[in-house]
């Protein structure tokens, strides 16, 4: 949160959009990138707690927004408005992260690859940038590696998880004397709620599945079935097409990319989702990575037919952003 959100990514967007500097955009695609920042928020899903903001509006960006841009909106929003050095040089960044902020992108690429990658960032930065970019917060992701192979991925040592609870605790306190008895005594009440309430299938269970909002608008399979408007899986929420277009997309075992036309259960309690999907895929990057590794695919052509698929078929879930005459597909990481 603090080094790498608030720390280089916010460093980098001030770089960029700062008054002295050998690498600040141009007016014109200070102003694009921002309409583009905007405009692909429209896309984010019910997941992220924050929106993407204008550029003139950075001084008040949160470190979700940084890490949203980092993650997804960056390398859409920067195509095409920076110089390539300078694009290819975030694009080192982003693929670090991505690998160490993901268990499966960790296993796949390992740990000194990204290792690898962000010395070069960092290596590339002073002749970029210069010198004066080479600060303390700079210098330490050359070690971040290093806490990954002692904690793990990224956010098992993040203080986002203690910020988004912060809330909560601030909700239990009802009057200032003694905030800290206040918060003590509703959270050992709130422990034996759940501690009485628990059954064998919660969230918090590999294959959590729940149905809400009830419909009879099809189209449906060749069985009797109830429908649905939105599905709760594992930590996702997904919605039909004609619900909410940002969270009908989801990636499937086999790394298709699906858009949910309707959720249906049938007389056994089974879920399925019908959709169709996209028929062609290509590579948005190849450097320094190629982004279909990390399941980021320029994609088109959906298909015409309906295809019926259970739910535990489903990989993650997608954020799909339109791109030219093409859509990207990005799989979601932190969940």
């Amino acid at each position: 949160m603090h080094l790498v959100c608030l720390g280089v990514m916010k460093k980098l967007l001030r770089i960029w959009t700062g008054r002295a500097s050998r690498a600040k955009m141009s007016s014109t695609a200070f102003q694009n990138v921002s309409e583009k920042i905007v405009f692909l928020s429209k896309c984010i899903p019910v997941e992220f707690n924050r929106k993407g903001r204008s550029l003139s509006q950075l001084a008040d960006w949160k470190a979700t927004e940084f890490r949203t841009f980092l993650l997804y909106i960056g390398p859409v929003a920067l195509y095409g408005n920076v110089d390539l050095a300078i694009y290819e040089h975030f694009l080192l960044f982003h693929c670090s992260i991505m690998i160490l902020i993901s268990k499966r992108h960790i296993e796949k690429f390992g740990v000194p690859f990204a290792r690898q990658l962000l010395h070069l960032f960092v290596t590339h930065s002073e002749k970029i940038y210069g010198l004066e970019f080479l600060v303390y917060n700079v210098h330490s992701l050359l070690h971040l590696a290093d806490d990954v192979e002692n904690f793990g991925p990224l956010d098992n040592s993040s203080a986002f998880p203690f910020e988004n609870y912060l809330h909560h605790l601030k909700s239990l306190v009802q009057s200032p004397n003694k905030p800290l008895q206040q918060i003590n005594r509703r959270l050992k009440e709130i422990e034996m709620t759940v501690y009485e309430k628990h059954d064998s299938t919660s969230p918090d269970d590999e294959h959590f599945c729940k149905c809400e909002l009830s419909h009879f608008l099809g189209p449906t399979p060749n069985f009797s079935c109830k429908q649905y408007k939105k599905l709760h899986y594992k930590d996702f929420i997904f919605s039909i097409a004609s619900y909410s277009e940002a969270n009908c997309f989801c990636l499937t075992l086999e790394g298709l990319v699906f858009k949910i036309e309707n959720i249906v259960v049938d007389n056994n309690g089974a879920v399925f989702i019908l959709g169709r999907r996209f028929q062609d895929y290509r590579s948005f990057y190849k450097y320094p990575v190629d982004s279909k590794e990390f399941y980021v695919y320029r994609i088109q052509n959906l298909s015409e037919y309906i295809e019926l698929l259970h739910c535990h078929k489903v990989f993650s879930k997608c954020i799909v952003f339109p791109f030219k005459q093409e859509w990207l597909s990005f799989s979601l990481l932190h969940h």
